[in-house]
């Protein structure tokens, strides 16, 4: 029998999840037949041996990629192995909400003209068994019909909506689930799915983002990394769109330039997120690099931009000086004086766990250091720098604490 649904898994390296998931869906109560479908991005884990517990049943399929390939692509050709009359893409290690799949499905099967269906996902704590909140809000039905890409791009930007997880009509899917690399997939795909019939939002959600894992808290989301890396790709999404609503034959200059602004206020706030979460993760480089890049967008919240940026900017100048020095085979050590503020550096290294490379050097002993040309040197402002060269340190291995903020 035809499945009436097909839910079509992306996985790589993540055997647990995958098995936890499947049962999961093993388990649904609904009165249609539906099928899994598994695409493995070239596991090297167990994820050969979960999927062969099920190959038996005959609503399960499995295809395995012979490379790896980029993420995206494997979730494209797992919508593009659907047999049933609709589809849902679904990471490994989320999970559905039946009732408002059903609504969905309900749906599609009402409004003919509709190619698919999306709703804001539930951020799902599994341990609680509950949702802790919605990534994003949906007040009430709305659809855009065919080639109404204007509204459509009016509706994301002004509602901070993310057109990422749907329920696809699946005739048709074929021509446009592919890997666009330049822009998040989600964006190109619902702009050619909008050439070709209508899309739909709905209230009610019908996915859930495991945001705590009874398997491993400590996993790596997609979703995630995403956010704190991938906001350029959304940017192009975005631009793709634009240019479908905007076309340039027809459209002012102006009007284009309103367009790319909203495009910057939509990304701001996405990158505010980013700046959080990376500062959380002590990645201090990356989050510093955020404020420039939103500053240059033109954001102005002086909350973010003077104290979030100062408190930064000592810590990315520290981990940047770090990192090159890891990365330079001729220097083994950094070596800072009590000619800085010691107490303060020494404070961030530990944050940036970086203690084997720096090591605080009393003024007066800095002679006796030996292999002077294999050190970094980090001094006060208002050192005398031609003093360090002549107990035979390296200039161009000399920094102020002023040239180390400087970096940001």
């Amino acid at each position: 029998m035809k499945p009436f649904l097909s839910l079509c898994i992306s996985t790589y390296n993540r055997a647990p999840f995958l098995r936890c998931l499947i049962n999961d869906l093993f388990q649904m109560d609904v009165d249609f037949p539906f099928e899994i479908v598994v695409t493995d991005n070239c596991s090297t884990d167990d994820t050969q041996e979960v999927a062969r517990k099920y190959q038996h049943l005959e609503n399960f399929r499995y295809f395995r990629q012979s490379v790896k390939i980029e993420a995206d692509g494997n979730n494209a050709a797992a919508l593009r192995v659907a047999k049933g009359k609709y589809c849902i893409w679904m990471a490994d290690d989320d999970f559905l909400r039946v009732d408002g799949l059903l609504k969905a499905l309900n749906f599609l099967e009402k409004e003919e003209k509709v190619v698919c269906v999306l709703a804001p996902w539930e951020l799902w704590d599994e341990v609680k068994k509950e949702a802790t909140s919605q990534f994003y809000t949906v007040e009430k039905e709305v659809i855009f019909w065919k080639k109404n890409y204007k509204d459509f791009f009016n509706y994301i930007i002004n509602n901070q909506v993310y057109p990422e997880i749907a329920v696809f009509r699946t005739a048709g899917l074929m021509k446009y689930a592919y890997n666009p690399h330049k822009t998040f997939i989600s964006y190109p795909l619902m702009t050619r799915l909008l050439g070709s019939g209508a899309i739909a939002f709905l209230p009610t959600p019908f996915y859930r983002l495991t945001i705590i894992s009874e398997i491993d808290d400590n996993r790596i989301k997609a979703g995630i990394r995403a956010t704190l890396e991938d906001w350029d790709k959304y940017r192009g999404g975005l631009e793709w769109l634009l240019d479908k609503a905007l076309p340039v034959a027809t459209t002012t200059p102006e009007k284009r330039d309103l367009g790319l602004k909203m495009i910057n206020g939509y990304l701001m706030i996405r990158v505010s997120v980013a700046i959080r979460l990376l500062t959380l993760r002590k990645r201090y480089m990356e989050a510093c690099e955020c404020v420039v890049r939103i500053r240059a967008m033109g954001a102005n919240d002086p909350a973010l931009i003077r104290d979030t940026y100062n408190y930064l900017r000592p810590r990315a100048g520290l981990q940047a000086v770090g990192t090159m020095a890891k990365e330079t085979p001729s220097i083994k050590h950094i070596i800072y004086s009590d000619t800085v503020d010691t107490a303060a550096i020494e404070k961030i290294v530990v944050e940036i766990d970086m203690q084997s490379l720096f090591r605080k050097v009393n003024a007066i002993e800095l002679e006796a250091v030996e292999n002077k040309n294999e050190v970094f040197l980090i001094v006060g402002n208002s050192s005398d720098l031609s003093k360090f060269e002549n107990l035979g340190f390296c200039r161009e291995k000399i920094m102020t604490e002023e040239e180390i903020l400087s970096i940001y």
